[in-house]
């Protein structure tokens, strides 16, 4: 298994603003501000991308899930999260997706807590379909770091 600290470190924020809060399995944790977040790269090792589990409970932000593709996909075909028989549809634009709302952010959560494997599916502007597969291991622990390292006083 690769370490994932050296590129996400060059993503997730600027090195003097950002505190590690800790790696767990191919995900790490991490703490800018009162913003916090959970982070991992696809397993395929040439692929760019990645998934973010935030926190800003300042802001009224509990759980907030975003994925950057490895590719631009096409905002008017469908996209989904799986994660083991779950399947959640995401919103996309270009190479971002979001849950398409709160209770989908929830639902990805607990699903991410419960499986071992999460992909994400979209089309390109071609139609040609593309999944960025990741691990889960260590996602439910870096999560709940970084839940941890934004709670309140």
């Amino acid at each position: 298994m690769r370490p994932i600290f050296p590129a996400l470190l060059l993503i997730a924020a600027p090195a003097s603003a950002r505190d590690t809060l800790g790696q767990f399995g191919r995900w790490g944790a991490f703490r800018d501000g009162m913003h916090c977040y959970a982070i991992s790269e696809p397993t395929k090792k040439d692929a760019r991308g990645t998934v973010t589990l935030s926190s800003s409970p300042a802001r009224g932000v509990r759980i907030q899930f975003h994925a950057r593709l490895s590719r631009a996909a096409a905002a008017d075909r469908p996209a989904a999260l799986r994660v083991g028989p779950s399947t959640i549809p995401l919103v996309v634009q270009d190479q971002d997706a979001w849950a398409a709302d709160g209770r989908g952010e929830l639902r990805i959560l607990a699903a991410i807590r419960n499986g071992d494997g999460l992909a994400i599916s979209a089309a390109d502007a071609r139609g040609r379909r593309f999944t960025d597969r990741y691990s889960l291991a260590g996602a439910a622990s870096a999560v709940d770091a970084a839940m941890i390292g934004c709670a309140a006083p």
